[in-house]
């Protein structure tokens, strides 16, 4: 669902973007830098150091997909 590697932008694919949620956080430390937030096609992580951080989408419903991405210099 996520494109991998990344540099500034998360880009996703799907449907009905509306109904899900995204964190994202560093896997190394656990800090979370998005959290709780309305996922859509794209997240802007310019903000993040390069490193390897972990993503959860998640509904209401009990969905939940969890995975990485690699943030490149």
């Amino acid at each position: 669902m996520v494109v991998n590697p990344a540099k500034n932008i998360l880009i996703f694919k799907g449907k009905d973007f509306s109904k899900y949620k995204i964190r994202v956080f560093d896997l190394s430390s656990g800090q979370m830098f998005v959290n709780n937030i309305t996922l859509s096609e794209e997240i802007n992580i310019s903000k993040l150091k390069a490193g390897v951080y972990g993503y959860n989408i998640y509904d209401n419903a009990g969905y939940e997909q969890n995975g990485k991405v690699i943030i490149k210099d």
